[in-house]
């Protein structure tokens, strides 16, 4: 697990001994990501579409709105600010629920640009997929 102001985020080893399984409920149109893109500023002059599937709200929308934005998020036990995240809204709202953390958001390639962490009234927020791997040193497979 690591949580700093780059990253909120735990990896898990599958023990594939245990014989259970691993399913997910993405429906059947709804891609899975097949390489991560990195945004870069010309991209929220493009108005760049991205969509997640949340276990709470499921298929939503919205557009990138920022790719450095700065979010303090209220922890249980105390607040913690995480640097330049991604910024996504739907007409001015957060494209996420609660309880929708960790969810992919991918563009309209199905390519990854971030990870859930965060949302309030009028945006949700992802960790950029590219600075997230590469700290983690993990591959998409």
């Amino acid at each position: 697990a690591i949580r700093d102001h780059e990253a909120d985020a735990a990896l898990i080893l599958i023990n594939e001994n245990i014989g259970n399984s691993i399913e997910n409920d993405l429906p059947e149109d709804r891609g899975h990501p097949v390489q991560i893109r990195k945004l870069i500023s010309t991209d929220i002059e493009k108005n760049v579409f991205v969509s997640m599937y949340g276990a709470k709200s499921k298929s939503k929308w919205g557009t990138v709105k920022s790719i450095y934005t700065d979010v303090k998020i209220k922890y249980s036990d105390k607040e913690h600010t995480l640097l330049n995240l991604i910024c996504i809204s739907q007409n001015g709202k957060a494209i996420s629920d609660p309880g929708d953390s960790g969810a992919c958001i991918q563009d309209e390639n199905n390519n990854l640009v971030g990870i859930l962490v965060a949302g309030s009234k009028t945006a949700s927020y992802a960790i950029p997929a590219a600075s997230l791997f590469t700290k983690l040193d993990i591959n998409l497979i």
